[in-house]
C-alpha cells in the first residue's frame, strides 16, 4: 500500500511539473508590444508594451490625445493571462505576417517576448490573407489590457 501511495506521490509531482510549455515557466518574464501605424486618414499611431510584472509604456505618434511616452502600471495578472492566450493561439508557429490585397490600412506589429524568444506578426487587413481571428482579438486585448484607451484619442462625428 505505501509503495502504491509513493509511486501516486511520483506520479502527481512528475505530471505537476510537466506543462505543454515547458521553456516557459509561469513566472518567466514575458512582454507583449502592440504597433499601430497611420493610414490614409487619421488612424491612431502608437505603441504600447506590457510586462508581466504589470510595468507598461505608450508612445503616441500621431492622431492620439497623447503624443509622446508614458510609463505606468497595468495589472500584472492581466499580462499574465494575456501571455496565456498567445500561447493559446500558437503564436510563436503563425506566419510573420499576413498582408491582404489593398491600400491605405494600417499596419498592426504584435510581438511576443518570454526569455530569449520573440515573435512578430504584422496584420495588414489580415484576415482576407488568412490571418487567424484570434490574432485580431490578441490586438485588441493587448489594447484592453493596457488601458490604451486613456491615451488614444476617439475620433468625433464628421461636420
Amino acid at each position: 500500500m505505501k509503495l502504491k501511495l509513493n509511486a501516486l506521490l511520483f506520479a502527481g509531482v512528475a505530471f505537476a511539473g510537466c506543462t505543454s510549455a515547458a521553456n516557459d515557466p509561469p513566472n518567466e518574464e514575458a512582454s507583449v508590444t502592440l504597433r499601430r501605424s497611420v493610414c490614409f486618414g487619421a488612424c491612431p499611431a502608437y505603441t504600447v508594451t506590457l510586462h508581466t510584472d504589470g510595468s507598461a509604456t505608450f508612445d503616441g505618434d500621431r492622431f492620439v490625445a497623447v503624443v509622446g511616452h508614458r510609463d505606468y502600471r497595468v495589472d500584472s495578472a492581466a499580462v499574465r493571462k494575456l501571455v496565456t492566450h498567445f500561447k493559446a493561439a500558437h503564436f510563436f508557429e503563425l506566419k510573420d505576417e499576413y498582408r491582404g490585397n489593398v491600400t491605405d490600412l494600417p499596419t498592426v506589429r504584435l510581438t511576443l517576448t518570454i526569455g530569449d524568444r520573440t515573435k512578430t506578426v504584422i496584420d495588414y487587413a489580415g484576415e482576407m490573407a488568412g490571418m487567424p481571428k484570434a490574432v485580431r482579438k490578441l490586438e485588441l486585448e493587448v489594447d484592453e489590457v493596457g488601458q490604451t484607451e486613456q491615451f488614444v484619442r476617439k475620433p468625433g462625428p464628421v461636420s
